[in-house]
């Protein structure tokens, strides 16, 4: 749970930002804003760091002005997917329910979308919603290299293996083997080019599958629809507890 003052900063900051448009703005929480909170402030206590129980407490939405303003919404049904022998199928199968037959329509594609905690669990997902495409995947490998941090004299490149390295997978960082399929969703990791719209988490669709590149439909943005080349990109992610940067192209 966040602490009350940071959600005081985002009332204050809307009601100033939007006085200009709509003067009433002023007197009204968030400016006006419908604001949907989630969690229960009773089992996620906001961090006070060396604080006490009573800093702690003060700490809380409930004790801070904005929460008379509040309306507290219960669920009162279970809405997630019961548990089943086959859960990703299920996930699946309830967020993209027509996908064998709507897979073209990218209208479908850009409304839906599949949250997931782990990485290890995205990329299940991704690989069951890869094979309801129809055609052969293509798989681009990439090439894994280290940057060794300054001041770590004793860490050489040779120390670590390409196995390794081929095998260090984190969120937001694309997997050293990515596989693909002409008509499947992708989403763009980077800026790329802003003036046609790749910036990152734009949202594509792969139209041609190339060697050294692959052709994409731009789904969101300012430039929907332009098709556009992707090429090999150099992506980095800093391993502090290996004391070294992972460049993946």
């Amino acid at each position: 749970m966040s602490h009350k003052h940071n959600i005081e900063v985002v009332d204050r900051t809307l009601r100033d930002i939007l006085h200009n448009k709509h003067h009433h703005s002023k007197d009204r929480t968030f400016g006006g804003l419908t604001i949907v909170f989630g969690g229960d402030f009773r089992q996620t206590l906001p961090v006070v760091l060396k604080g006490t129980r009573n800093h702690i407490l003060n700490a809380s939405i409930k004790k801070s002005y904005i929460w008379e303003h509040l309306t507290v919404l219960k669920l009162t049904q279970n809405l997630c997917i019961q548990p089943r022998d086959t859960p990703i199928s299920d996930v699946v199968n309830s967020t993209y329910s027509d996908l064998s037959t709507c897979y073209a329509d990218y209208k479908y594609l850009v409304e839906r979308a599949i949250l997931a905690l782990h990485h290890e669990a995205v990329s299940a997902i991704n690989s069951h919603v890869l094979l309801q495409f129809l055609g052969e995947s293509r798989c681009y490998l990439s090439s894994d290299s280290i940057e060794v941090d300054p001041g770590q004299p004793n860490i050489m490149e040779s120390d670590y293996s390409t196995e390794f390295l081929n095998s260090l997978r984190v969120g937001n960082f694309p997997d050293h083997d990515l596989k693909l399929k002409i008509g499947c969703p992708v989403i763009l990791l980077g800026n790329l080019d802003q003036s046609i719209g790749l910036v990152n988490v734009t949202r594509l669709v792969v139209t041609k599958l190339g060697t050294w590149f692959i052709e994409v439909e731009i789904l969101t943005g300012t430039n929907i629809g332009e098709r556009v080349f992707l090429p090999r990109m150099k992506l980095s992610k800093r391993f502090k507890s290996l004391h070294f940067t992972l460049v993946r192209r």
